[in-house]
C-alpha cells in the first residue's frame, strides 16, 4: 500500500472527520485500526467515531464513496501483506497516524484488549504504535537525544510501524489453523517474510 494512492480520498473524507482526525495521515491511521478490529464491527460505528454522524448514509454521497474506497483499499493492501508508507513517513507525521491508529482502537477497545490476551506477539506489534503515539509510554522505549544508528531513536521506531502493522494483520486475518501455528511456542512467523505469511490468509 501506499498512503499517496489514497490521498484523493483521504483529502475528501479529512475535512468531514472530527479532531484529532482531520489530517490524511491520522485519518488513515484511525480506518486502518477500523478495518482490523478483531470482531466484525459495524461501519456505522466507525463513521459515528470518526465523522461524528449516526452511519455512513449520513454522509455526502461523494464522502461514502471515498470512505468504501480507502476501506476497500486499506483491506487489500493489508491481506496482500504489503503494507508500507510511500513516501516514508517522517516522526511528525507518524505520530499523527499512530494517534489516528489509537483512536480507531478506541471504538472497539474491549474486543482488542481481549484479542491481544490471546494473541500475544500483535499485542507486542501495537505496543511499538502506542510508543510513537504516545509521549507517556515513548519515554519508555525511545531515547529523545539518541541518534539514527540508535536502535531506540524515534526515527528506528517509525521504520518499524508498516512490519508492525502487517504482523497485526497477519495474526487478525488467519484462518484458524494457521492460527494454531502463529500461536506455536516456536514463533516460526519470525521466520518468514509478512508478503509470504500473507499468502496463507488468501
Amino acid at each position: 500500500m501506499t498512503t499517496a494512492s489514497l490521498i484523493p480520498h483521504l483529502r475528501a473524507l479529512a475535512a468531514r472527520a472530527v479532531e484529532p482526525l482531520q489530517t490524511e495521515t491520522a485519518l488513515h491511521g484511525f480506518l486502518t485500526a477500523c478495518v482490523l478490529t478483531p470482531e466484525e464491527m459495524p461501519l456505522a460505528d466507525c463513521v459515528e467515531a470518526g465523522f461524528g454522524v449516526p452511519g455512513p448514509k449520513e454522509l455526502p454521497e461523494s464522502a461514502q464513496q471515498a470512505l468504501e474506497g480507502t476501506l476497500a483499499g486499506i483491506r487489500a493492501t493489508l491481506l496482500a501483506g504489503n503494507f508500507r508508507f510511500e513516501p516514508p513517513l517522517s516522526v511528525a507525521e507518524a505520530e499523527r497516524w499512530s494517534q489516528g491508529y489509537i483512536e480507531g482502537i478506541a471504538v472497539a477497545e474491549e474486543a482488542w484488549s481481549e484479542w491481544h490476551e490471546e494473541n500475544v506477539d500483535a499485542a507486542k506489534a501495537m505496543l511499538l504504535i502506542q510508543a510513537v503515539a504516545r509521549p507517556e509510554v515513548r519515554r519508555l522505549f525511545i531515547t529523545e537525544d539518541a541518534t539514527s544508528a540508535d536502535p531506540f531513536a524515534a526515527e528506528n521506531f517509525v521504520a518499524r510501524i508498516p512490519p508492525a502493522v502487517r504482523k497485526i494483520a497477519i495474526f487478525r486475518f488467519a484462518t484458524l489453523e494457521m492460527g494454531d501455528y502463529l500461536n506455536d511456542e516456536d514463533a516460526f512467523h519470525e521466520l518468514w517474510p509478512d508478503a509470504d505469511l500473507a499468502e496463507g490468509l488468501k
